[in-house]
């Protein structure tokens, strides 16, 4: 590590070069990862001042450069422009500057990163290149005032070869594996209320995006900025469909960036039908109900084609948070906040463009009554680990 300093005696600010450089080393973060993460080489390097006395630095340029171990191949990100307003105080630290990916192989991004960023996609062969530029202002106290501008943007990213599983015939069968003993809906049996629902609650940008919905994320890392822990992952119905079939569970950058990659190729392979009818047969309705088929049967005692608007906005209320839902079946109704939840979904299909579905009932929710046998009902919902019902995503190989 190498630091120059030119200090002045008034109050100017400090200028400052840096460098670091690393090797060999395994990290530990558990934002990037569960599991120690090995780094062949990293290296650190920046020149810009500090103003001591107004608690501001400024970044006139730098760069973070990985490299493997093995192939030596570089991947990195260049900066410039960086200014860091209140940088002694982490709540309220202000970052605003030019952030550059320089343009890459697509191909060193899968096979030249850490095992925990690519043990998923290691049997992806890709051409092409891709590369960005942003333009950031991230605001620490005030995460809403914060936004992501692009200002360049390539990705010309092909396929040439991808894991065999990624084909619907072998989704479905995996599905069907791991929610044994539930029937099957096929899309075109599935009610478009619900359908309509989903898209509504879940995923706006369903029918347009190509799998990942940067919006989305950046959405949901300002929020988790904002609470100081991961309360939101800002994931399309295609990437919980990614995770739920071929990924565990932990909130990591590592598991999205495997999730976005098999998501982008999801789309490439299957039809937007096909993507809901996958996710609406494997989807979490509650403890131990997966499917659209067990769900309309155990809380209304119904087929699928039978439910009616409002329940089929119910079910897609439950999909955030199904076993806390599930005290509403066990009570035998539902409060306030989920109604209004229901009445603003109902609105947001309306302005999804979906201007012929019925008007929305004013009759309360009527469930069959839980099983008096029942594990579940009130208190033991969450006693009950995702891990012990659904087959771990660990097991599905590639």
């Amino acid at each position: 590590m190498n630091i120059a300093m030119s200090i002045p005696k008034d109050k100017k600010p400090v200028k400052f070069a840096f460098y670091l450089g690393i090797h060999n080393i395994a990290s530990h973060a558990k934002l990037l990862s569960s599991e120690p993460i090995i780094i062949p080489g990293l290296k650190i390097k920046s020149k810009g001042s500090i103003n001591l006395s107004t608690n501001n630095a400024d970044i006139k340029s730098g760069s973070i450069t990985y490299f493997n171990g093995k192939s030596r191949k570089k991947i990195g990100l260049k900066i410039r422009n960086i200014n860091l307003s209140n940088f002694f105080n982490m709540n309220k630290l202000k970052i605003k500057g030019i952030v550059e990916i320089p343009e890459i192989k697509c191909q060193d991004l899968v096979t030249n990163l850490p095992d925990n960023f690519n043990y998923k996609l290691k049997k992806f062969k890709l051409s092409g290149t891709l590369g960005a530029e942003i333009a950031l202002s991230l605001n620490l106290e005030k995460p809403n005032q914060s936004n992501l501008t692009w200002l360049k943007q390539k990705w010309n990213c092909h396929a040439e070869k991808s894991p065999k599983n990624l084909d619907f015939s072998q989704m479905k069968k995996i599905s069907k594996e791991k929610t044994p003993g539930h029937l099957w809906i096929d899309y075109k049996n599935i009610p478009p209320d619900f359908i309509n629902a989903l898209v509504a609650s879940e995923d706006a940008g369903f029918w347009t995006h190509k799998g990942i919905e940067m919006s989305s994320i950046w959405g949901a890392l300002l929020k988790n900025l904002s609470k100081n822990q991961v309360v939101m992952g800002g994931s399309t119905i295609t990437m919980q469909l990614a995770k739920n079939l071929f990924l565990s569970r932990e909130r990591t950058l590592s598991r999205k960036f495997q999730e976005a990659i098999l998501s982008w190729q999801i789309e490439k392979k299957l039809t937007k039908p096909q993507i809901l009818e996958l996710y609406s047969n494997l989807v979490e309705f509650g403890p131990e109900i997966y499917g659209i088929d067990h769900a309309t049967d155990h809380y209304f005692g119904k087929v699928t084609t039978k439910i009616n608007l409002k329940q089929s906005i119910w079910l897609a209320t439950t999909l955030p948070a199904p076993k806390k839902s599930y005290q509403q079946f066990c009570a035998g109704n539902i409060d306030s906040t989920i109604n209004s939840k229901i009445e603003n979904i109902f609105d947001r299909i309306k302005s999804l463009g979906q201007t012929n579905i019925d008007l929305l009932s004013k009759e309360p929710i009527k469930f069959i009554k839980p099983n008096p046998h029942s594990n579940y009902c009130p208190s033991e919902i969450a006693q009950v680990p995702a891990s012990s019902i659904l087959k771990p995503a660990g097991q599905i190989k590639f």
